[in-house]
């Protein structure tokens, strides 16, 4: 392969992992496969950068270190058909930050095409998903205005017409991120069009209706404010948005993405087992009631856990004896990565989690990157509840990013 096809290979392969993202997870798949094999090809024709910075940033700082407890958990397993199941799961984390120890990167324009492409990618199916959105219910229903803002319209349902059972924590945290490099990163893009964009990504989060995410939004709309706006402007912005939630307020109130937001996340924070939660009609458990069971798992085997593959056999005999009926039926996990962790792999796996976020927490802090600061906010939020790197929907973004991340740092 000449290396001028390597390159454009390379190119494309980043742009179907990234633009696929929102649309698409096998898609996008392919592309990070292809990332991995042009990558290969690079060793064979350029060799490696086996230097003593990337080795550093690899063992301490890219996925891999996630990946760790993994390998390690698998060999005390008592489920190895489960283990090999879920370290295959996870092969990316493991094998994408390769990339580091590529020599031609620097042809690439690797971050220069990865924003650019989430950022097209979002703004594609953010407009297909509003459009169908509104035109099923505008045209097709003849339903009260509070209704679009219902169970019905939102949330999964919302994301429906794409397809690929696509979660709206998963979808939402692409957006954030792509909202991340429009505000905090240099984009040609004319102003006016600009605001469009931005005007696409929030109604469409609004729809998705992810409670994790409208808080990692407001996290973006603080970073922005302080580090983007003059203070008088910032005051100036918070108080028209104080006063334009006060002035809808009493249509917000009425509307199921309020009710889920606040009456939604009381139930969830407390100890509900088989009560209803926003329909009266319809019994589960809470979030906290999961994490309390998890919780007491953690600390009969707090130190290396009870290994790889086995989080969900666990949990579900725990479900059982607490009588946590829906939490059986649904097959739950933790949903909380840390607490994942922490049941798998013991103190031992959740060091190796921290100590990812606290190296990346500082090498971001280290090079003032808005972007990267932003996206670990919205990583450590949402692995607060959920189990966000149990589905190629998380892992994509989150190995796609940190090798960005890392790279930026290499040439920088």
């Amino acid at each position: 392969m000449k290396a001028r096809t390597l390159t454009i290979v390379t190119r494309l392969f980043l742009f179907i992992a990234v633009f696929f993202l929102p649309i698409k997870t096998s898609i996008s798949n392919i592309g990070i496969i292809g990332l991995i094999v042009t990558s290969i090809f690079s060793f064979i024709m350029y060799g490696a950068d086996f230097n003593k910075s990337n080795l550093k940033k690899f063992f301490y700082l890219s996925t891999f270190t996630l990946i760790v407890p993994v390998l390690l958990g698998s060999i005390y397993s008592s489920l190895p058909g489960e283990a090999f199941d879920e370290i295959f799961k996870y092969i990316f984390l493991l094998l994408l930050p390769i990339l580091l120890f590529r020599k031609d990167l620097s042809e690439l324009y690797f971050e220069t095409i990865l924003k650019n492409s989430l950022i097209a990618g979002c703004f594609l199916s953010g407009i297909f998903l509003l459009s169908y959105t509104f035109y099923d219910f505008f045209l097709v229903r003849d339903l009260p205005i509070v209704k679009l803002f219902s169970s019905h319209i939102t949330g999964f349902n919302f994301l429906e017409p794409i397809g690929d059972r696509l979660h709206p924590i998963y979808v939402g945290s692409y957006f954030v991120t792509a909202l991340s490099f429009l505000l905090f990163s240099e984009l040609k893009v004319h102003k006016a069009f600009k605001v469009i964009i931005v005007l696409i990504y929030i109604s469409s989060i609004v729809f998705m209706n992810s409670r994790i995410i409208f808080f990692s939004l407001f996290v973006i709309f603080i970073l922005f404010s302080l580090t983007k706006l003059p203070l008088k402007t910032f005051f100036l912005s918070l108080a028209l948005l104080v006063v334009g939630l006060i002035i809808v307020f009493p249509f917000i109130e009425k509307t199921y993405i309020f009710n889920k937001a606040i009456n939604g996340t009381v139930w969830d924070l407390k100890n509900n087992v088989g009560t209803p939660n926003t329909a009266e009609s319809i019994t589960s458990d809470s979030r906290m009631s999961r994490w309390i069971v998890g919780w007491e798992l953690f600390t009969e085997k707090p130190l290396i856990g009870y290994g790889t593959g086995v989080e969900k056999e666990v949990l579900l005999k725990a479900f059982k004896k607490n009588e946590m009926s829906r939490s059986v039926s649904q097959g739950y996990n933790a949903h909380n990565q840390m607490l994942s962790y922490l049941i798998r792999f013991g103190l031992f796996g959740f060091f190796f989690m921290m100590a990812f976020f606290i190296g990346n927490s500082y090498m971001a802090f280290n090079h003032k990157d808005i972007v990267y600061i932003s996206f670990l906010i919205l990583m450590l939020a949402i692995f607060s509840v959920e189990n966000f790197i149990d589905s190629n929907m998380g892992i994509n973004i989150l190995v796609l990013l940190n090798a960005n991340f890392l790279l930026k740092t290499k040439y920088a």
